[in-house]
């Protein structure tokens, strides 16, 4: 169960139709693009459950174009509104399903095709849920894209293995979110720091936001200032497409504190201060983020900067920071 905008809606209820209309998804990777917000979520959930390969489009992404996306991520089926289903011509035999398709964000060059099993995000939607105690009780508000991993694993799975039901916004009117808001008990709002820094300056003078988590960039200091001002809970987390979430912080004074790293993974860091290449491991994978950074002896993940950000000035390495 989880509610659009302010709509119930029982994601099984499309499951009996689902089960008509698609043959063996397990064995199939689906480029799923519709506008109906609602069918689409339902059918992701559907398809994940039943080990399908999924690959999450935009609804604002054109059709031909979303269509060359999932080709190109693999994928031998589009599902689109009305559950109607186009085949893609794709050579070789290779494993489809059992996957969650992802597009990396592109920092590191051209963005890229990233795969990760379901088994890989249940471990991460469990570690999550289990070390993110400061949330525990809070009701996601997901005003945010449920397309990528950001609203959808740390908002939409990790709410429903809490048994939480998800508030999912599809709506990019301030004014209705902070609406929505005030009608859901301990909200947690999950946005974007633009958004995020947007609500905190439409607040009335008397009002807060109950609970927020940002992520995706360092806030700018006047933001971070006025959005730790104007909001009773802040979170932060930290991660990549290649591994999801790997990092949270628990109570934000200081937006380059990124977070302290979850159960499943492994970060590694600079030390004292000294900032270097921040590195994650997960499932002895590594996997370099193309960050720099330090490690407190608390565990704190301090950003620094991209790497490729870095300049050197007479032999100094300078950060645009700095």
């Amino acid at each position: 169960m989880f509610v659009l905008n302010d709509t119930p809606i029982d994601h099984s209820d499309l499951a009996a139709r689902l089960d008509r209309v698609l043959s063996e998804p397990a064995a199939h990777r689906y480029g799923l693009h519709m506008q109906n917000a609602g069918a689409a979520l339902s059918a992701l959930l559907y398809l994940r459950a039943q080990g399908a390969g999924v690959f999450p489009i935009h609804a604002g992404i054109p059709p031909e174009t979303a269509r060359e996306m999932a080709q190109a991520a693999g994928c031998d089926v589009m599902l689109s509104d009305g559950l109607k289903q186009t085949a893609l011509p794709q050579a070789g035999t290779a494993p489809r399903g059992g996957v969650l398709v992802q597009m990396s964000s592109g920092t590191t060059g051209a963005a890229k095709v990233i795969t990760r099993t379901w088994e890989e995000i249940a471990a991460e939607v469990e570690s999550y849920a289990a070390f993110f105690t400061a949330s525990a009780a809070m009701t996601p508000v997901i005003a945010c894209p449920v397309t990528h991993s950001y609203g959808l694993i740390a908002g939409v799975f990790v709410a429903l293995h809490r048994g939480h039901v998800p508030v999912v916004i599809d709506s990019l009117n301030p004014k209705y979110i902070l609406r929505r808001l005030r009608e859901t008990d301990q909200p947690l709002l999950y946005t974007s720091p633009a958004m995020l820094h947007t609500l905190a300056r439409l607040l009335p003078a008397d009002q807060r936001l109950y609970a927020a988590n940002t992520s995706g960039t360092v806030l700018p200091e006047a933001w971070f200032q006025l959005i730790r001002a104007r909001t009773t809970y802040l979170f932060q987390q930290y991660g990549c497409s290649e591994a999801g979430c790997v990092a949270i912080n628990q109570d934000l004074q200081n937006p380059y504190d990124v977070g302290q790293p979850l159960p499943h993974v492994t970060l590694t860091a600079g030390h004292d201060g000294t900032p270097d290449n921040v590195r994650i491991t997960v499932d002895s994978r590594e996997i370099n983020t193309g960050d720099l950074g330090h490690l407190t002896g608390s565990g704190m993940l301090v950003f620094t900067a991209r790497a490729d950000d870095m300049i050197n000035v007479a032999g100094l390495n300078v950060y645009p920071q700095d």
